[in-house]
């Protein structure tokens, strides 16, 4: 989709999207006829601006089409509540054939680039489809060129430049997490990765006998149960000519997780081959980087591997040395992302990291305290909490910070290892125990695991949302990382 800033409308516009706050006159900027018309149906009540309400309206004006959208209240209305409206008329143009199209700003409190931001990223991301293994596609015309009515200043620019690479990057994540897994296997996965490799972008792939030489117990102990081979994905992003330390990301990405022999039912197993959205999240991170040129270092650390029942499968009981050679005690198979990620926390702290952020499909338990809204946030670090709670704030990504007390470090203490990947009593503080259990692998580094098995992979369609995979994080991590480069 081709998106450019207009200061006014153009005489060629045939649709035109109208933001309405309630209880608020249409903006003045409208042609008078069509001022008269808006008008005319909010003072009737024909059309209530409240949130997700929207009314299509045809003219015989030159513009044939308006699409009149609800913000709700004024002094609650923000960039999220637009970027979902404009997403949902993204959706609905898709459905009429509609091929170009005109956005008109409203006037909300932020600033003017992040509702430039908002509103592009709403129109892309309305339009996503999957359809690769859809016999009959959609027959209808996608938007191919959409204007937003503002001022094209230098920062404007910048702003939706930076909309279209985050909806890129977030549409190519979607699609790697919307892959059945028996196509997006480790192996794939890595060969996506490789693609990337570019000038400033190193890409490296551990086979399995490289973890064996390493010591990455945790990730080969998972992968015992399938044929499929574990990869262990390094991607070294150097936007920075200066020595300094990196941002080190890690994406848990197992590729289907059966639950190896404590396996799950049918009802559980479904959609798991969503469970290597963090691994997908890191590509799309580390996408954007370098579409952005930020002058930043960042690497990313995937590990990817099937967890199966195989004939080898690991088992309950089973003691795995991990890449620092602290021992896990195994006391449930389908508590594997915990383990593969002790491997790639562990090796992170060789690059002497800024700082350290995972994400990972990790825990049902996340999803029964927030639901698909926001992500669980945990960290060691105050202010490396506050600033991603900061980011959450600007793109509206939200995660939650939950608590990481000694007493939870208590409860995954091993009987006969050093830590134990399900915590006694069982089935208490799920996504808090497995996040502590996280903490022991991360050594003195600031460091932070966001939970994102709620707001990965949805089954509603709704604004930027589909029915599938999200993206969730990406755009969360790339205001994180811009903001890094604006405090140094």
């Amino acid at each position: 989709m081709n998106i450019e800033l207009l200061q006014k409308i153009p005489e060629a516009a045939e649709t035109l999207i109208i933001p309405i706050f309630e209880k608020e006159a249409p903006p003045k900027e409208l042609p008078q006829s069509l001022y008269s018309k808006v008008n005319q149906l909010l003072k009737t009540g024909e059309f209530e601006a409240k949130q997700g309400n929207y009314i299509v309206v045809h003219t015989q004006e030159r513009i044939k089409r308006l699409f009149l959208v609800g913000l709700g209240c004024k002094l609650k209305a923000n960039s999220n509540i637009l970027r979902n409206a404009v997403a949902d008329c993204a959706r609905l143009s898709k459905q009429r054939n509609i091929s170009s199209l005109v956005v008109m700003l409203p006037k909300l409190t932020e600033e003017e680039g992040f509702i430039i931001q908002a509103t592009a990223e709403g129109l892309m991301l309305g339009q996503y489809l999957f359809e690769k293994f859809k016999t009959e596609k959609t027959d209808r015309k996608l938007i191919s060129k959409a204007f937003i009515l503002a001022k094209r200043t230098k920062e404007n620019e910048a702003m939706l430049r930076l909309a279209k690479v985050n909806a890129d990057s977030v549409m190519f994540a979607r699609d790697l997490i919307n892959m059945p897994a028996s196509i997006m296997t480790p192996t794939k996965l890595a060969k996506v990765a490789t693609s990337l490799k570019s000038k400033n972008m190193k890409v490296k792939i551990l086979e399995r006998k490289d973890m064996e030489r390493l010591g990455m117990g945790g990730v080969l102990s998972v992968a015992r149960g399938s044929v499929q081979p574990p990869k262990f994905i390094i991607l070294e992003y150097k936007g920075s000519k200066q020595k300094s330390k990196p941002f080190v990301l890690v994406g848990k990405a197992i590729t289907f997780d059966s639950g190896g022999l404590d396996i799950k039912p049918a009802d559980g197993m479904k959609d798991m081959k969503s469970d290597m959205a963090g691994g997908a999240t890191v590509l799309g991170i580390l996408k954007t980087l370098q579409q952005l040129n930020l002058p930043l270092n960042v690497v990313g650390l995937i590990p990817a591997t099937e967890n199966m029942p195989g004939q080898d499968a690991y088992k309950q009981g089973d003691v795995v040395i991990s890449y620092t050679k602290k021992t896990i005690e195994i006391g449930h198979t389908d508590a594997e992302g915990r383990i593969i990620l002790a491997d790639a926390l562990g090796y992170a702290q060789k690059y002497a990291p800024k700082c350290i952020i995972d994400f990972a499909t990790l825990t049902g338990a996340c999803i029964i305290a927030l639901g698909t809204v926001a992500a669980g946030l945990f960290s060691n670090n105050s202010e490396l909490a506050e600033k991603l709670e900061k980011a959450s704030n600007q793109t509206q990504e939200k995660v939650w910070r939950m608590p990481l007390w000694d007493e939870y470090t208590e409860m995954i203490k091993g009987d006969i290892a050093d830590v134990r990947n399900i915590s006694i009593p069982p089935k208490q503080a799920g996504a808090i125990t497995a996040a502590a259990f996280l903490k022991e692998f991360v050594g003195n580094n600031d460091w932070a695991h966001i939970d994102i098995a709620g707001p990965s992979y949805v089954d509603i369609e709704k604004g930027i949302l589909q029915k599938g995979a999200t993206g969730f994080g990406i755009r969360l991590l790339t205001r994180f990382l811009i903001n890094e480069t604006k405090n140094h």
